[in-house]
């Protein structure tokens, strides 16, 4: 579906409203006795447009060289306010798919505005390119099976990504969306997790940034916790809560109104039956299984908005 889709669709849906507000008003004029009530039949795809953006975003999925029209698609849906949990759901599965090879792989496809095809210049760096594009360095080896930042060959080619990743984490929902945005506002689903959040509404809401990010972190407990645990703990050390890994990214306030919010950050737990769940002390947990991700696409100065 191309990019006119969406006025389409509403174009139907308000055609269908004009024709329905007409015939009511012929049988109004016409009508000499009531009329039995009709169950109204439930909306058809033409008549929802977030319906028919899904559909049409799951059928290019299957159309071969129709990958970044289907996850337009499907971002579309995913991230528009009125989309349903079931919607949302269906969309980031598909995406999860798509981005296995559109973003995490070294394949390239033209036009997409998330990744590009660079040819490597005498001289180039990827810590340079990655700065210049706002993207991790790790996930740039990643996708390109470097075996390390240094292995650049000139003439060659790689992928680029165009960052820099923002996120967005829901308290009620538990969950945190990395995304890409272009230009024009789009946004691009990149990765997704769930998480926990703060139980008792403890963890604030606002737009921050990621000031700083460390692994194997001393962990310094929140005021609630002082009577527990007085002094800061080690990573290795008895009673240390954030996991294996020991990461840590700490939350500055981008705002007035969350400037004045101290100590918060994106973590690793010991505790893994917290996801998905208000368990922590107001802190976002994220789990074993995704925290190396979360880590590696939030870069230093990444903007985090943490909503209701």
């Amino acid at each position: 579906m191309n990019v006119t889709m969406w006025g389409i669709v509403c174009a139907v849906v308000l055609g269908i409203l004009a024709v329905g507000g007409s015939h009511a008003q012929a049988n109004k004029a016409t009508q000499t006795k009531p009329l039995t009530a009709v169950k109204p039949a439930a909306p058809t795809a033409a008549q929802n447009p977030l319906a028919a953006g899904l559909a049409e975003g799951l059928r290019l999925q299957k159309t071969p060289g129709q990958e970044l029209a289907s996850r337009r698609m499907l971002n579309l849906v995913y991230f528009h306010p009125d989309a349903t949990a079931d919607q949302k759901s269906q969309a980031r599965k598909a995406l999860t798919a798509l981005n296995a090879t559109t973003i995490f792989s070294a394949k390239r496809y033209d036009g997409d505005p998330v990744a590009y095809a660079h040819t490597v210049r005498a001289g180039d760096t990827l810590a340079a390119l990655a700065k210049q594009n706002g993207c991790p360095i790790d996930i740039l080896v990643q996708i390109n099976g470097l075996k390390n930042a240094n292995a650049l060959r000139a003439d060659s080619t790689i992928k680029l990504l165009r960052g820099p990743f923002r996120a967005q984490i829901s308290k009620r929902d538990c969950t945190l969306d990395i995304y890409a945005q272009g230009r024009n506002g789009e946004k691009t689903l990149v990765y997704h997790a769930r998480v926990s959040v703060g139980r008792n509404n403890g963890t604030p809401e606002g737009d921050f940034r990621i000031g700083g990010k460390a692994e194997k972190a001393t962990w310094y407990p929140p005021s609630s916790m002082k009577a527990a645990h007085p002094a800061p703990v080690k990573w290795g050390e008895k009673g240390y809560p954030l996991g294996k890994d020991g990461i840590f990214m700490r939350l500055d306030g981008a705002t007035p109104a969350t400037e004045k919010c101290k100590g918060y950050g994106i973590h690793s737990t010991n505790d893994q039956a917290s996801i998905g769940k208000a368990r922590s002390h107001g802190c976002i947990r994220v789990g074993d299984g995704d925290i190396r991700t979360v880590y590696r696409l939030l870069a230093t100065g990444a903007d985090v908005k943490i909503v209701p």
